[in-house]
Formats: C-alpha cells, sequence, structure tokens
C-alpha cells in the first residue's frame, strides 16, 4: 500500500524500487526455468539480479541518507540563523526596557525630590520629642543616587495659637504605591504647608484661634482639596 501510494505520488525512489523488485523477480522466474530445462540465457542470473537489487537498495539508501544530512545541514543553519535573530530581537527588547526602566526611575528620582522638602521634621522644641521613620515600599536607583518613594509621609511643624506654641504633628497614607502614592502625599504637603505660612504669616489677631477650632478647619480644607479628585486620589491622615 505504502509503494502504490509513493507511485501515485510520483516519487523516483518507489519507481527505483519497483523497478528492482521486478528484475529481481525477473532473475528468480529464469533460474526456476533454469531448472526445468527452459533457460533463456543458458546459466542462472538470480545472483545476479539479487545483487544488482541489493547494490540498488543500498545506493538508494545512500542517496537518502546523503539529502537527510543536506537537509539536517540546512535546517541547522536556518536554526543558528533564526537563534541569531530572535537573540538580537531580545537584546533590542532589552535595550529598549532598559531606556524605559532609566526614564521611569528619573520620574521618580524628581518626584522623590519634589517631596522631599514637605515632608520630615521641622519643629523645634525644648518640652516635645520627636522620633519617626519612614520606609517607602519602593525603592529605586537612579544613577548614584539610592532612594525611596510611596504615599507615606510623617510630617512637623511649629505653630502658635492663642499666644501659645504648639507642635503640629502629622502621619498621612496616601492611596496607591510608588508614583500614585508619592502624588497624593505632594499635593497633601503642598496643601498643608500653605495652611501652616498662612497662620504663621497671619496678624496676631488672626491666629486667636483655638487650636481645636484650627484642626477642624485644616482637616476641612484637606477634605475640600481632595474631594476635587473624585476618589482618584485619598489620603488617610492623623493629625494632632
Amino acid at each position: 500500500t505504502m509503494v502504490v501510494r509513493e507511485l501515485l505520488k510520483q516519487n523516483p525512489r518507489a519507481n527505483f524500487f519497483v523497478e528492482g523488485t521486478l528484475i529481481l523477480i525477473f532473475g528468480l522466474s529464469h533460474d526456476i526455468l533454469h531448472e526445468f530445462g527452459h533457460s533463456l540465457l543458458g546459466f542462472y542470473i538470480s545472483d545476479i539480479t539479487a545483487l544488482l537489487f541489493t547494490s540498488g537498495i543500498a545506493g538508494l539508501l545512500a542517496h537518502h541518507n546523503a539529502r537527510t544530512q543536506d537537509e539536517i545541514e540546512e535546517l541547522n543553519e536556518n536554526l543558528e540563523k533564526k537563534v541569531t535573530s530572535r537573540t538580537n530581537q531580545l537584546h533590542h527588547s532589552l535595550q529598549e526596557l532598559d531606556k524605559i526602566k532609566t526614564a521611569q526611575d528619573g520620574d521618580y528620582f524628581l518626584t522623590s525630590l519634589l517631596v522631599e522638602p514637605l515632608c520630615g521634621n521641622f519643629a523645634r522644641s525644648e518640652n516635645v520629642t520627636i522620633d519617626y521613620y519612614v520606609r517607602q515600599s519602593k525603592v529605586f536607583s537612579f544613577r548614584k543616587w539610592t532612594r525611596d518613594i510611596g504615599g507615606d509621609a510623617c510630617i512637623f511643624y511649629n505653630i502658635q495659637l492663642m499666644g501659645r506654641d504648639y507642635v503640629l504633628i502629622v502621619n498621612a497614607d496616601s492611596m496607591g504605591k510608588s508614583i500614585q502614592g508619592a502624588g497624593g502625599t505632594l499635593v497633601f504637603g503642598s496643601v498643608l504647608m500653605s495652611i501652616v505660612e498662612r497662620t504663621r504669616s497671619a496678624g496676631v489677631s488672626s491666629r486667636q484661634t483655638f487650636p481645636e477650632i484650627w484642626l477642624y478647619e485644616t482637616c476641612n480644607e484637606l477634605q475640600n482639596v481632595f474631594k476635587s479628585f473624585s476618589g482618584s486620589m485619598m489620603v488617610s491622615a492623623f493629625i494632632a
């Protein structure tokens, strides 16, 4: 069945196999007739036809193996070219990713520089000892600097109300990680600094506000600022 299928496909190796088989059958048939005294050539030829058939099959296999070897070498060459091409593509992709990461780290670094003067201990007091620690979720390296960025913030200010000195204590957490959280802290710290500076620069009469009223008005002002973001930026904070 396989030979017939290959013959229908006009496979030259199948034709060669059929022709060799017919020669072998002819030799065997001739020798049988020669045994009964009906020889055409007068001697046995099956050994010759068998040798021809075997040699033909060996040649066919050798030719097939040579073609297979050529195909394997061609596949190996194509494979090497594909591997080289994919390696170049991967190297190019890694370079692009490195550029994107460098640009991202640059944005992180710039944002951290903007947040830095808005957060920290800006208070001085003989009666209150201030100690705090902040470790953000995102740590990154940009050129020679290693910094962190996130939504956590501890802020301390001196303010004067009703003729008395106070220390404003703020512990805040902005929604989101890394750049999103830092964005919330940037807005929160800017508004809080504006409120503190406005209180400091106000006249004596304007500073005649009780601390609890000042805290209430400060929280309301911060709340109104963040309400404008419609929930896309939020901050939870402890203020005292």
